[in-house]
């Protein structure tokens, strides 16, 4: 799991790019969380999105990627616009707690299996 905290900017996502392959036992193959819930700001303009779900994933494009933002957030918003652009080249998921995204990564894992 990835969790933000802060101001986050483009410059936080390009740095979490590359530090996220040196994590031990990372795999592009993986699910992964992303965790807003303690973002302060995001300063991030339409075209820096767009930029960013553009970009050549660094995850394989069925490995599950949740982003977590509760709702009544502006996180929540950036997130989803994420996922909307990015939808046709990554399995992107959007969820409100830590508890949905274990529990849907749990149910992609299971469903995978069978």
């Amino acid at each position: 799991m990835i969790r933000f905290s802060g101001l986050v900017d483009l410059q936080t996502f390009i740095d979490g790019r590359e530090a996220i392959r040196k994590v031990p036992g990372w795999s592009p193959s993986l699910a992964h969380i992303f965790d807003f819930g303690d973002v302060s700001d995001i300063n991030l303009s339409k075209r820096a999105i767009e930029t960013l779900a553009g970009a050549r994933p660094v995850f394989d494009k069925d490995s599950p990627q949740v982003l977590v933002a509760r709702s009544d957030t502006f996180e929540f918003a950036i997130v989803r616009t994420f996922a909307a652009l990015a939808q046709s080249r990554r399995n992107v998921h959007v969820v409100e707690s830590l508890d949905e995204a274990r529990a849907l990564v749990a149910r992609l894992r299971a469903t995978s299996k069978s």
